[in-house]
């Protein structure tokens, strides 16, 4: 896999979107997908914490990297998993492409 021009340095918050059939792919595991996220963008997985998974049509998976409070004043970052991770423009959010 890559390397991302996108680096998890600082506190930020991860929207994870994907397919139904992509997320189970990782239903034993579910942490797995976080990891390669994690991994794909340069991060330390122990900075890492789950805020939550949305099932509906498609999967959402939010969690926060190096924000122990939690604070929704840290930049947001998107990312589409399929076959590979591709970084995405977050409403709301900093867009990953130009380093914010």
């Amino acid at each position: 896999m890559l390397n991302s021009l996108v680096k998890l340095n600082s506190p930020t918050r991860c929207v994870i979107y994907c397919s139904i059939r992509e997320f189970d792919k990782h239903l034993e595991d579910q942490d797995s997908i976080i990891k390669t996220l994690v991994q794909y963008a340069s991060g330390d997985f122990k900075k890492a914490s789950l805020l939550g998974t949305i099932r509906w049509q498609r999967v959402f998976i939010i969690f926060d990297y190096d924000n122990p409070e939690h604070l929704d004043t840290c930049r947001v970052l998107g990312f589409k998993l399929r076959s590979s991770i591709t970084p995405f423009f977050c409403p709301g959010g900093s867009c990953p492409f130009n380093g914010e």
